[in-house]
């Protein structure tokens, strides 16, 4: 089954993601699976699944958090938290929906990173510098 351009575009940003340090980054697919039919094709079966709103991509970024020593200590404390991603992959106009952008405001709320990817053609495929520069304004 050939992947669709939406597709393609989301797994160029979690290789992309997951070759960044402290980052892991996975799909999230919901809405649809695939099942095999008598004659051995597979076709895409819409059902519900999933909770409405959860972006295309989930993950987590290692957040460093540390503080002075405490008295008796030479070392600064250091804690590793994951700091949560979701990222909604879009194309060319296409819009968040209401669930989509309640679920984006809890992240964000929550201390969590929210990215809107949007390709708006195959010159995104390639250098994916949008998504880049999107990444490093989220992350600051």
């Amino acid at each position: 089954m050939a992947s669709k351009p939406h597709d393609e575009f989301r797994d160029a940003i979690i290789e992309r993601l997951n070759l960044l340090p402290g980052v892991t980054a996975w799909a999230n697919d919901t809405g649809v699976f695939l099942k095999q039919l008598p004659d051995g094709t597979w076709v895409k079966v819409k059902k519900p699944f999933g909770t409405k709103g959860v972006p295309d991509i989930l993950g987590w970024q290692e957040w460093h958090v540390s503080w002075p020593a405490v008295p008796g200590r030479k070392e600064r404390s250091v804690l590793t938290i994951p700091r949560t991603i979701g990222i909604d992959v879009k194309m060319g106009n296409d819009q968040l929906s209401d669930a989509q952008r309640v679920f984006a405001k809890k992240l964000k709320a929550a201390g969590g990173i929210f990215i809107t990817a949007r390709c708006k053609g195959k010159e995104d495929f390639g250098r994916m510098t949008r998504f880049e520069q999107q990444w490093k304004e989220a992350t600051e």
